[in-house]
């Protein structure tokens, strides 16, 4: 069991390498100029505001190097600032984080109570449609 156990550690190293490869890309490769948007309609910025800002948010660096530091701030849960609220995004996580869990236990109770008797039901009537 212990063996068993071990190897499904090593397997999910690659697995969350490759999700975290696919989650910056994501990010990364969307369409648009991060910077561009963030300062659209911006009426007074120049390009070496607009540079100053790339190198500050990183992204003057090379791709591998931006995946690098992306994923260490990650690691330290830190998730940088909102855009948006101009806050740190790590405690808007926190505030909404008991409205995602409330959604989550009703959700699970829901799925509990509906699948455990449909599955008593098909397995009951094996071999039939239900």
């Amino acid at each position: 069991m212990r063996t068993f156990i071990l190897r499904r550690l090593i397997y999910a190293i690659p697995t969350l390498i490759g999700v975290s490869i696919i989650t910056f890309a994501i990010v990364r490769l969307s369409p648009g100029d991060p910077i561009r948007l963030y300062t659209f309609g911006a009426r007074d910025i120049t390009n070496e505001d607009i540079e100053a800002l790339r190198r500050v948010y990183g992204l003057d660096k090379a791709i591998p190097l931006q995946y690098i530091d992306w994923l260490s701030r990650v690691v330290r849960l830190d998730f940088g600032q909102s855009f948006i609220y101009h806050k740190d995004a790590g405690s808007l996580i926190l505030e909404i984080l008991p409205n995602t869990l409330q959604l989550a236990v009703v959700s699970l109770v829901l799925q509990i109570l509906i699948g455990v008797p449909l599955g008593v039901v098909a397995a009951l009537k094996r071999g039939s449609w239900v």
